[in-house]
């Protein structure tokens, strides 16, 4: 027998040798490999969209604050407590890797006897430190630097950027995390708070990026020891034990080895490549390992891998071929990320192939092998189908169960949708929610002539309606910095108002904060302090603030107010990646069918394989509408993952009939059915069984998709085993029958 052109044992030593060379060089890639949460990379979609955001942060600059120290003290905030905090600010704004920090005591209010706005401080003292009757003078005060129980306050904290206007996140909020713990606030006047939180979207991100890496070294530890236990157990030899989970491990690493090495970072669009490895990995390994020791019972090692691999190495080609097309179908999405996870998965599901169809015929051919023992304590007879009535009665109600569960799914995605509810950081947002707002920026832009007493009133009519839209709990705009510097911050405002207010900002231009309103006072920026709401609500709000804008300019107005920011283009890209993932799991069902009725020749075959890998889907999709389980970008890639296991089973099982068929067609359509399901039948179900103890793997997880992929994939597995066993049986039968007119 020859290899390649090599004799068995040369080849084998050749591609063991290639093998641990390619692995060496994969370590250094994956020292090198990233594991980011940069949010431009899923964020930034539209060419348009980008231009648009970059503009309006060019005319009104905006350096927006990277981390917010909340502290919290017994009593109402006085003069001794603010001061206690401004000595915190100016401590952290000291250090070479904080660019700013600012406190409430750097503020500076409108005074009536001054004509310049005063320090906040002097104006606490000067009110005896009564903070109730300032913030009721000044309530822009409110819930921005000041909680409503009026007993915390914030420290706003802006990191550093490098050359390449970055930071590295985790690093600076350990570090801020560190020097606020260990400084003393306030103790030397008694006023130490009681309680310190960080808040801010990039303590969000460093957070998930950490729980993304612990998460899936922890998951992919688990899942080798759970093999480890698992697999002497199912295959009884060391071989079967060990060489399959060997050859996924190295796939493992040669995929994040190239990852590394070429620059790719692991993103949370992500997620499901290192599962996708494992899945193809170990389900082409068992139907080979398991071909394999049926073959050496009664052959050479030789002649047993010949024909392990004439028996199955076609199959595990099928199923590669089939799952990478679809992946590799995202390579033309308009959207980096997507374009990358695509690539990224389709390279990784060829790799993997390779992998397994070389290294594990290698190992053994030079492996000292022992004759496989039987595995007394089951039987497989049980391996064959009847009941055609219950099996029919059970699918429909799986498809009703199926269907009611879809109508309850939610296409939504939240800042904090990682983390569990009882985790310390999402109890410190929903705090903050609670005592100041949210920390999502809804921004509109407002071009127009601002100091006109029309446009000035229409723009309060914007902000005012938009504030009674679910989830928005504050703004942010120069209307409040407008009746600050005149000191009526309510009732109606005259022209004469409106022109003495604008009069007095002109001079005190100096102290507007610059990302509201421009020098000229003709473009401004309005920010509504939006919750948590989800991305379908915050896609609402892009068309409210359009109709709002509508509704409030007056006729003939030259005042415009349009959506605006990064968080508005980050909903709709959000939903285009959702959109392109599911077109994508559409055009691989389509190819998947397609390459089945081209390969096995049969149209009705392919038609029949296609219910089968959708009915697990179906099912799993219903059963997150009825956990609650959102279809965000992260669990949308578990149906990913759940086809290429529900094709793989199919494809496994209908290329074992086919060669039943043909080696012994004057048996009947049960006998032959029968026997593919005692040989792949086998291999599907150890295969089911390891891939469902290595999803449920994934629920010790603290990162929600992860844990999303062990219930939704542990899901698939079964429901795509059950129909794999019992009704893909049952209508191949039928299908055979009608054909040969019985």
């Amino acid at each position: 027998m020859q290899f390649f052109g090599l004799r068995p044992r040369p080849f084998a030593w050749t591609t063991i040798a290639t093998m641990a060379v390619l692995a060496i060089v994969a370590l250094f890639g994956v020292l090198r490999l990233q594991v980011e949460f940069e949010v431009r990379r899923v964020l930034e979609q539209n060419a348009g969209e980008i231009r648009q955001a970059s503009t309006l942060a060019e005319d009104l600059p905006w350096r927006h604050p990277d981390f917010i120290v909340a502290l919290s003290f017994d009593a109402p905030l006085g003069p001794e407590v603010v001061a206690a905090v401004e000595d915190l600010a100016k401590a952290l704004d000291a250090d070479p890797r904080i660019e700013a920090a600012t406190s409430i005591a750097s503020l500076r209010l409108v005074d009536r006897q001054a004509l310049l706005p005063k320090p906040f401080l002097d104006l606490l003292r000067t009110a005896g430190g009564d903070m109730q009757s300032l913030v009721r003078e000044h309530p822009i005060l409110e819930r921005s630097f000041v909680s409503k129980d009026l007993r915390s306050t914030l420290v706003l904290v802006r990191a550093r950027r490098d050359a390449n206007d970055g930071f590295d996140r985790l690093a600076v909020l350990e570090w801020v995390r560190d020097f606020v713990a260990k400084r003393s606030v306030g103790a030397e006047t008694g006023a130490a708070p009681k309680s310190v939180r960080l808040i801010g979207s990039s303590v969000v991100l460093a957070t998930l990026s950490q729980k993304l890496r612990e998460g899936i070294a922890q998951v992919l530890g688990l899942e080798v020891l759970c093999f480890l236990l698992l697999l002497p157990l199912l295959f009884r030899t060391w071989r079967g034990s060990i060489l399959p989970l060997l050859v996924v491990l190295v796939s493992v690493l040669l995929n994040f080895g190239w990852m590394g090495l070429l620059g790719y970072p692991l993103t949370i669009i992500d997620v499901a490549i290192p599962g996708l490895i494992v899945i193809i990995g170990l389900c082409d390994a068992i139907h080979l390992q398991q071909c394999f020791e049926e073959r050496y019972a009664t052959n050479s090692v030789v002649g047993a891998v010949r024909d392990m691999l004439a028996r199955v190495g076609k199959a595990c080609f099928y199923t590669s071929f089939t799952t990478a097309v679809g992946f590799v179908s995202l390579v033309a999405a308009e959207h980096d990320a997507v374009s990358h996870f695509g690539l990224k998965a389709g390279v990784s599901v060829i790799v993997t192939f390779v992998v397994v169809l070389t290294l594990l015929p290698a190992l053994l051919l030079v492996a000292p092998l022992g004759r496989p023992r039987p595995l007394a304590s089951v039987r497989w007879s049980w391996l064959g189908y009847g009941r055609p009535r219950l099996i029919v009665s059970v699918t429909l109600l799986a498809m009703l169960f199926a269907g009611i569960g879809v109508t309850l799914v939610r296409v939504d995605s939240h800042l904090l949708e990682e983390l569990p509810a009882s985790s310390a950081l999402a109890r410190d947002f929903r705090w903050f929610e609670e005592q100041f707002s949210g920390i999502i920026d809804v921004e509109a832009r407002v071009d127009g002539a601002l100091g006109d007493g029309a446009v000035f009133r229409a723009l309060e009519r914007f902000e005012a309606k938009m504030l009674q839209e679910d989830g928005l709990d504050r703004v942010e705009s120069l209307t409040l910095v407008a009746r600050e510097a005149i000191g009526k911050p309510r009732g109606e405002l005259s022209d004469a108002d409106i022109a003495a207010a604008f009069a007095r900002l002109r001079i005190a231009r100096a102290f507007l904060p610059e990302h509201l309103v421009s020098a000229d006072f003709e473009t401004a920026r309005v920010v509504f302090k939006a919750r948590d709401i989800g991305s379908a609500k915050t896609s609402a709000l892009r068309a409210r603030i359009e109709e709002v804008a509508r509704e409030v300019t007056p006729p003939g107005s030259a005042l415009r107010i349009a959506p605006a920011g990064y968080v508005l283009m980050a909903t709709t890209s959000t939903q285009v990646v959702l959109r392109t993932i599911s077109q994508s799991l559409g055009i691989s069902l389509l190819v998947i069918t397609v390459f089945l009725g081209l390969i096995f020749g049969s149209v009705r075959l392919a038609l029949l394989s296609l219910l089968t890998n959708v009915l697990p889907l179906a099912f799993a999709l219903g059963v997150s509408g009825y956990l609650g389980i959102e279809v965000t970008i992260g669990s949308a890639l578990i149906y990913c993952l759940g086809l290429g296991l529900a094709v793989d089973d199919t494809i496994h099982l209908l290329a074992r009939y086919r060669y039943e068929a043909r080696h012994d067609p004057e048996a009947s359509p049960r006998v032959q059915i029968t026997r593919a399901l005692h040989s792949s039948g086998k291999a599907l179900v150890t295969t089911s069984i390891v891939l469902a103890v290595g999803s449920l793997c994934h629920v010790a997880a603290e990162f929600q998709s992860l844990v999303h992929v062990g219930i939704l994939l542990t899901t698939v597995i079964v429901v795509a085993l059950a129909t794999d066993l019992w009704l893909l049986p049952l209508l191949l039968e039928r299908w055979v029958s009608s054909r040969r007119g019985t």
